[in-house]
């Protein structure tokens, strides 16, 4: 089965509808969703984006939608650390959590979905980056 991993900036478009990226990432998503393909969030990306709902106190309302969505929180297992750690040691310019990012969709086969041009070039190089529809 298809899978896309997407990024913590893709879930918080999806969650605030004021985000520039609001409108792109619902139909990239609902896309996604109407051709049966796993919505996947990295538990990295999940604590990215609640950060600014956790200053709201508005924590559980965000997981809940997300998980209403379809979207499948991955944990962080050691294949996907140990990934992430030489995905950073060779993306130079790529963040940690933006590595356990690709880690991940790489780990589970899956294209990644991100507005970020770091992530995005790093992605593309990998070969996990999904271009916007």
């Amino acid at each position: 089965m298809a899978r896309l991993t997407l990024d913590a900036c893709v879930a918080i478009a999806l969650l605030d509808r004021r985000d520039p990226h609001h409108q792109s990432a619902v139909d990239e998503v609902a896309a996604a969703d109407s051709t049966g393909v796993d919505l996947l969030l990295p538990a990295t990306a999940l604590s990215e984006t609640l950060v600014s709902f956790a200053r709201a106190g508005m924590v559980e309302h965000a997981r809940a939608a997300i998980a209403s969505m379809g979207i499948a929180t991955v944990v962080l297992s050691e294949e996907i650390a140990a990934r992430a750690a030489t995905i950073r040691a060779t993306e130079k310019d790529l963040r940690l959590p933006d590595a356990l990012v690709v880690a991940t969709a790489l780990e589970h086969e899956s294209m990644l979905l991100t507005y970020d041009r770091s992530l995005k070039a790093a992605a593309t190089r990998l070969g996990v980056h999904r271009s916007a529809a």
